[in-house]
């Protein structure tokens, strides 16, 4: 496997499947397979696309650790709606219309959504390091060496069943 194929130039044997048989394809076509796990790491810093978003929950802390803020944002079929009771008392359904069906909630800018997005898409890490064990569990000596252990904030994504969450953590 691996081998240059007799009588076939510019390709290798390989195995396909885990019992074979053994065909001959490009060198080429195996230049994928030779990356390392550091090349493969997904690289954005959110990765689900806006149409698969059906909720935003942002969690910001006081630095002095004392209070939270949160923004809960909700997408149903008419757009976006904030529902983290933040609204002043001015919670309202469906966009003041009544039995509207819509959750409660007082109608969000769905341009304004979609731009911060797009600005979390743009985002590129300078960096990656590890903050798990040998087990792939979260180390809380490493989260707090990186100030981890009490994120300042945190961004949960919600893209449905089918995708669950990304949880963005700063």
């Amino acid at each position: 496997i691996g081998r240059s194929c007799a009588g076939h130039a510019d390709e290798v044997y390989a195995l396909a499947g885990d019992a074979g048989p053994v065909v001959c394809v490009t060198e080429a076509s195996t230049q994928g397979l030779l990356r390392g796990a550091e090349e493969l790491r997904e690289k954005r810093v959110l990765i689900g696309e806006d149409e698969v978003i059906e909720k935003l929950t942002l969690l910001v802390r006081a630095s002095a650790g004392a209070g939270e803020a949160r923004l809960v944002l909700e997408r149903d079929s008419e757009g976006w709606l904030r529902t983290d009771g933040g609204d002043g008392g001015r919670a309202r359904v469906d966009g003041g219309r009544p039995n509207g069906g819509r959750a409660p909630g007082v109608d969000a800018d769905g341009d304004a959504i979609a731009q911060w997005l797009s600005a979390l898409r743009a985002l590129v890490p300078s960096a990656f390091e590890r903050i798990s064990d040998a087990a792939g569990r979260d180390d809380p000596a490493l989260l707090r060496a990186r100030g981890l252990d009490r994120p300042r904030a945190t961004l949960t994504v919600d893209r449905g069943v089918d995708m669950g969450p990304e949880v963005l953590t700063l």
